[in-house]
């Protein structure tokens, strides 16, 4: 994926999805306006790892886990100690695109998406989509699931 650690692309490949509004309810509307911080002008973190491996995305502070929050997902898991100490003081920040040099991409959390960029020629790239749910998932919860992944990184996507 080219573009994982790239977070001046958001603004101009993502605008038409922020100009319409995507994926935006009024309660989140509302949440973002109040702490004055929208998709793409909130802090972003890009950790660059051995062999080609990176690390990026939003980062991960008290403002965005409240809109996220508004969003439906929980962050309680991270507020343990083991995973505090697991993911040290700079994994902390981290609530990004893990991408596995060379061809791989995971959704941060939350969305439970791998990505699969398959070269298929020069110029051609087929990128495969799986998304993952939670197996004990209420149907609602799973349809929601698969609904905001499959428009968001996806076939029908928005981003």
């Amino acid at each position: 994926a080219d573009n994982v650690w790239d977070f001046y692309h958001p603004a101009i490949s993502h605008a038409s999805s922020g100009m319409a509004r995507w994926g935006v309810n009024q309660q989140q509307r509302n949440a973002a306006q109040s702490q004055g911080q929208g998709r793409y002008n909130a802090p972003h973190i890009v950790i660059l790892g051995e062999y080609g491996h990176a690390l990026s995305g939003p980062e991960f502070n008290p403002e965005n886990r409240a809109q996220r929050e508004v969003q439906g997902q929980d962050y309680s898991w991270r507020e343990k100690p083991e995973v505090q100490a697991e993911l040290g003081p700079v994994g902390r920040r981290a609530h990004s695109h893990p991408h596995i040099f060379p061809n791989m991409w995971l959704t941060f959390p939350g969305f439970g998406q791998i990505s699969m960029r398959m070269p298929k020629g020069p110029m051609t790239t087929e990128i495969w989509f799986f998304t993952f749910v939670e197996k004990s998932m209420d149907q609602e919860t799973r349809h929601n699931a698969i609904f905001r992944s499959i428009h968001t990184f996806g076939p029908a996507g928005m981003l």
